[in-house]
């Protein structure tokens, strides 16, 4: 293992170098935008107290398409090359529809197209679904783990760095499991990764100049899926006693909180008859820092170390049990933890954001609202011309 580390360390300085500059340049370039100057960059967040921005995603998603492209001419397996080769055009596709969501707010329909062609072509790359069943099988369960990856990253990112913090934990997980099974390339990702997260921080940091956005969560989420692809394959191909379970389970304890995070969520919204595709603040995050007061910067470090504990229970646990009894362990601690922080609060009959979600609705709708004013206008007009009103109405029958 430490040979590994090692050899990594003379291999690591190009892509890690490229991923910090490309981000930080183009973090940097958004925040000097303008509606006059590079304009289609400049994308105000609304709801922001600060005045921000977005498209914080657009630096990392460069960063990893141009590291993804250096890994290409570095020495891979001919399985690690072809999954490499095979995330350009999903990170594109990410990218794109991440832009359109942020500037010009997609449906959710349109963006899970999006997501699915994008994890499809990658889990291709990985299973022929054609075969015989137990590809097929294994090809439904990528594109499941997929799509949850590229949704739970993007439900985590709620507060001022805690994508960053979270991503940075979820990737130091894969680099154990590149150790763990000799992928230098799943090690050389997730370092690339994190100093481009670190980049972001920079802007991301409280208070925010610049917030993720739609193509930071999906891009984050999608590098995650990357290298569990590349780690099921090398550990399938390598440990003959390693079941495509245990493989299985292993990468979902490195990406345990994102993970966790959708499937808790969305059996919340079934249980309480919700809108399973809107946006609220009911998660972890939020009723964490209501219950006990605390400010953005102390709410996302607890993240950081419950992240922290949970990769860490589930990967000790692996090695004295089976990987799938670890990551259940895990995942019913963290249930255990959420619901009792949440309940309170999921409990309650109308929250101030339903409140809200029902006006919106009611904007969109097809219903026009007249004041008491217009009313009476119209009304008085009626009165003073009725014969005429009825001869016109019986014209126009």
């Amino acid at each position: 293992m430490l040979d590994h580390f090692n050899l990594i360390l003379d291999q690591i300085f190009i892509p890690i170098f490229l991923g910090f500059l490309i981000c930080f340049l183009i973090l940097n370039l958004i925040d000097k935008s303008s509606k006059k100057k590079i304009s289609f960059i400049n994308i105000e967040a609304k709801k922001s107290p600060t005045n921000a921005k977005l498209l914080g995603g657009l630096g990392v998603s460069c960063s990893l398409i141009v590291s993804m492209a250096y890994l290409t001419i570095t020495a891979l397996s001919p399985s690690e090359l072809k999954v490499i080769k095979s995330s350009i055009i999903p990170i594109i596709l990410v990218t794109l529809y991440g832009f359109i969501d942020d500037k010009y707010e997609i449906r959710a329909r349109q963006k899970l197209f999006f997501q699915i062609l994008a994890v499809g072509i990658l889990s291709l790359s990985s299973f022929n679904p054609l075969k015989d069943i137990s590809t097929f099988l294994y090809f439904s369960i990528s594109m499941s783990v997929g799509l949850a990856l590229l949704n739970g990253t993007n439900l985590i990112d709620g507060l001022d760095t805690s994508l960053i913090k979270i991503g940075a934990i979820t990737s130091c997980g894969f680099i154990y499991l590149g150790l763990h099974f000799a992928s230098d390339i799943t090690i050389l990702i997730s370092l690339t990764t994190i100093f481009s997260l670190f980049a972001f921080y920079f802007f991301n940091k409280v208070p925010a100049k610049i917030y993720a956005g739609e193509i930071g969560g999906a891009i984050l989420g999608l590098t995650f899926f990357i290298q569990g692809q590349i780690i099921f394959l090398t550990s399938q191909s390598i440990y003959e006693k390693m079941t495509p379970l245990s493989s299985l389970s292993l990468i979902c304890i490195a990406a345990i909180y994102p993970l966790a995070e959708l499937g808790i969520t969305f059996a919340r919204r079934l249980y309480f008859k919700s809108a399973t595709f809107c946006g609220d603040h009911l998660h972890l995050h939020h009723n964490l820092k209501s219950c006990f007061n605390l400010s953005t910067n102390q709410t996302t470090t607890f993240l950081l170390f419950i992240n922290i504990t949970l990769v860490f229970i589930g990967f000790i646990l692996s090695n004295f049990v089976s990987p799938f009894i670890a990551l259940a362990t895990s995942c019913s601690l963290f249930m255990t933890f959420y619901i009792y922080i949440s309940y309170p609060f999921w409990n309650k009959k109308r929250t101030q954001e339903q409140n809200e979600l029902f006006f919106i609705n009611l904007k969109d709708s097809p219903i026009y609202i007249l004041n008491s004013d217009e009313i009476e206008h119209l009304y008085s007009l009626y009165l003073q011309k009725p014969n005429e009103s009825t001869y016109e109405h019986h014209e126009a029958a």
